[in-house]
């Protein structure tokens, strides 16, 4: 009761009562200000930074697709300069492969999904690069115009490959060989595969640079949030 007494009679005073009152200012500033940080992270810097990463995420995506076309050109054309009905046969399995694989990414692209990407780092010992993209799909967002286009090229492009595979081994395995530029009908259809790659290497381009428009002009509106959320938080530091 006495020391009670004492405080009592030392909170009278107007200079401890006032330092009391600025105790219990700070530790209230202190609150207001880590209470302001957690939730300018917590629900602005953070889904701020998930959305960044999540655009990258399809950039990538749609880089790989414009690689792949560049790959099937590459494997296509080189299909052209073989004889060998081995070497012809692996290589059309490997045109199906990078058509189902574009396939594959453009479904991701548009619900969503997983996509495990190698890069060859080293061609003696073949070393990969293993990269794991993960890409979560809003369903808000429009589907990408370039994705629809994409889709049935795709499918006319593996019929496209099947066929001149089959006249090609064909040709090869016959009693009288038959050159090219004498097969009127597969000349037509390898002239018709090039223009089809052509377009669809086009629409890659496209969506690739569209994504990577949409993905700036993104990072430049959540750069911005980013730096309102600074502004809050060092006004009530202040």
């Amino acid at each position: 009761m006495v020391l009670l007494g004492k405080i009592k009679s030392h909170l009278a005073e107007p200079i401890i009562r006032l330092l009391a009152y600025q105790v219990l200012f700070i530790f209230f500033a202190a609150g207001l200000v880590q209470y302001a940080q957690y939730h300018a992270q917590h629900y602005y810097q953070k889904p701020a930074l998930e959305v960044i990463a999540n655009q990258n995420n399809k950039r990538k995506l749609a880089q790989i697709i414009l690689r792949e076309f560049y790959a099937l050109e590459s494997k296509y054309r080189g299909m052209m300069l073989f004889e060998n009905p081995h070497r012809i046969k692996a290589l059309a399995k490997e045109l199906d492969s990078s058509v189902e694989h574009i396939g594959m990414i453009l479904l991701i692209l548009e619900k969503g999904g997983v996509v495990t990407d190698s890069l060859l780092v080293n061609f003696y010992d073949k070393d990969e690069l293993i990269e794991e993209i993960i890409y979560h799909s809003a369903e808000a967002v429009a589907i990408h115009v370039e994705i629809v286009n994409l889709a049935p090229k795709l499918i006319e492009l593996k019929q496209f490959f099947s066929t001149i595979t089959e006249l090609f081994l064909a040709s090869i395995n016959g009693e009288q060989f038959q050159s090219v530029p004498d097969n009127v009908h597969l000349s037509l259809l390898i002239k018709q595969t090039e223009a089809l790659l052509l377009r669809a290497r086009e629409s890659a381009n496209r969506l690739f640079y569209d994504i990577r428009q949409v993905n700036i002009a993104s990072q430049h509106e959540i750069s911005q949030t980013q730096a309102k959320v600074k502004q809050i938080v060092l006004a009530i530091n202040l």
